[in-house]
């Protein structure tokens, strides 16, 4: 696809974006009679999208809108439940180690994982971390530069995997401190546990697991801090 058509999509998708939104508090069946009202003129209010795709109908367009608003309404409901690594039961608290292997079991294109201390006990999850790269699962591995860690990542050399992992280096902030598990861009647990036994089964810890658009956020952060420097690809997949 050539960068003159990729520019155009982007036009395109901020103008659905622009029209979605403006009509964000508009319950779905409202904004359906809404597009159907204006049928006859959808062609002329995205001239843009009639250029890329000729053939469709103000009908089809009509459609369009209304999927998008649907998958829109969708994606922009978010959810939070409270996890914890605790020495009771709590209502409505779920397991810190049951919800980090329920997100990478679930996962579907992409995983992130960020920690700061890495133990041991971390290498049977990650062995499912590896397993699901083999699956064609892509893996970000964001990591501390601290001793902890380097004897960790000393497994990984000359080792034929498909994780892509980064070295923090800092930039004049002193560590990688934040504990994220992001998956498929939708599904984020935000956490205090380190990647160790004490703090997925053993330390009194709290996090949350957020479903919703803010997950896209949190890898997207991630990503510039790469592009700004603040990370060093070590390994990459193969």
């Amino acid at each position: 696809m050539d960068n003159v058509l990729f520019s155009k999509l982007y036009l395109l998708l901020d103008e659905i974006e622009s029209e979605v939104k403006s009509y964000e508090m508009v319950e779905l069946e409202l904004y359906s009679s809404i597009v159907q009202g204006r049928n006859n003129n959808l062609s002329k209010d995205f001239p843009l999208l009639l250029t890329l795709f000729p053939s469709l109908t103000n009908e089809e367009i009509g459609n369009l809108l209304i999927l998008l608003k649907l998958y829109s309404s969708k994606f922009n409901q978010e959810k939070i439940d409270l996890v914890g690594t605790l020495p009771i039961a709590i209502p409505n608290v779920r397991k810190t180690i049951g919800v980090v292997r329920q997100l990478i079991n679930e996962a579907k294109t992409h995983i992130l994982i960020t920690g700061y201390a890495i133990s041991e006990y971390f290498n049977d999850i990650f062995d499912l971390v590896l397993a699901r790269s083999e699956q064609g699962i892509q893996v970000d591995l964001y990591v501390d530069n601290n001793e902890q860690v380097s004897q960790f990542l000393k497994q990984f050399k000359g080792r034929n995997h498909k994780v892509n992992i980064y070295n923090y280096s800092g930039k004049g902030f002193s560590s990688l401190h934040a504990k994220l598990l992001v998956i498929d861009f939708q599904k984020a647990f935000v956490s205090s546990s380190n990647l160790s036994y004490n703090g997925i089964i053993n330390n009194l810890e709290i996090g949350t697991l957020i479903t919703g658009k803010k997950a896209l956020t949190l890898t997207r952060i991630f990503d510039e801090l790469y592009t700004q420097g603040y990370f060093k690809r070590l390994y990459t997949s193969n």
